[in-house]
């Protein structure tokens, strides 16, 4: 066996040819807003994918270095793929296809997570796999080995870091950022709980922060909304420290922020 290259077994090819295509990308509205949601759902998925076959051609050619036993099977973290907007990770979810034989025959199935890994058998790539990253590896990959080689299998589990490869919003988009009204936005669909106004003092509650105390706004500390009923941008301190541009921060911006106003002439 040339060391310089991991040998793919048959399965691991099919495996590669029918789980290695992303069928859909799910991830946090908040992430999305302000642009076409379709839109960068489908950058989204164009860049994970470019991404994956990459880095799927890159471990296959790599191989060990050494001359492993073909009992021990090991697992290999390809990526885990985070959707960044304004500084802030989203846990971002790829769909795929599988399948499996049964006494019935093939039964086709989908399957949701945000880690790909590689199972290696000695020298030798076996699967592809898609999986929660806070699954139990180990317990995968013993299943997996048991149908492969029985009971006479050893599993090494690398309690290594999972790669995670970011994918800005801002930069798949190229500056098409549109206006929140352009795409019919609806009260309910908003992050956060609209207010007639945003005047310093006053609560703020938010879907995924929690409630916090509005400190300023683009109009000032009465918080009125412009004659389009909003607001470029509001700050809250929500209580809850968190670290951005090297340094710890209290107080969160939420941009583009609607105000009841906005509606009063649309209904």
């Amino acid at each position: 066996m040339n060391l310089k290259e991991y040998h793919l077994t048959d399965h691991y090819r099919e495996r590669r040819q029918e789980r290695g295509i992303i069928q859909e990308v799910y991830t946090a509205k908040l992430a999305l807003e302000g642009y076409d949601a379709e839109e960068v759902k489908a950058k989204l998925k164009e860049a994970i994918q470019l991404k994956l076959n990459q880095s799927l051609k890159d471990i296959e050619s790599q191989g060990s270095g050494e001359r492993v036993a073909s009992n021990v099977f090991k697992i290999i973290k390809v990526f885990s793929p985070v959707v960044v907007r304004d500084g802030k990770e989203f846990i971002t979810n790829v769909k795929i296809n599988t399948s499996k034989q049964t006494s019935k025959g093939t039964v086709q199935s989908e399957l949701l997570g945000n880690l790909f890994v590689c199972a290696l058998r000695g020298n030798s790539l076996t699967t592809l796999m898609l999986v929660k990253d806070n699954e139990n590896l180990e317990a995968k990959l013993k299943d997996h080995a048991q149908r492969i080689a029985g009971s006479n299998f050893k599993v090494v589990v690398a309690d290594t870091p999972t790669p995670r490869v970011q994918f800005d919003i801002e930069e798949l988009m190229e500056g098409k950022k549109i206006e929140l009204k352009d795409a019919g936005v609806q009260e309910k669909d908003l992050p956060y709980k609209v207010r007639t106004d945003y005047r310093q003092g006053a609560n703020l509650v938010h879907d995924e922060y929690g409630t916090g105390k509005i400190v300023n706004t683009s109009s000032g500390v009465k918080g009125q909304p412009n004659q389009q009923g909003k607001l470029d941008w509001v700050d809250v301190d929500f209580g809850k420290p968190f670290y951005k541009g090297g340094k710890m921060q209290r107080v969160r911006r939420i941009s583009n922020v609607y105000a009841k106003a906005y509606w009063l002439d649309k209904k």
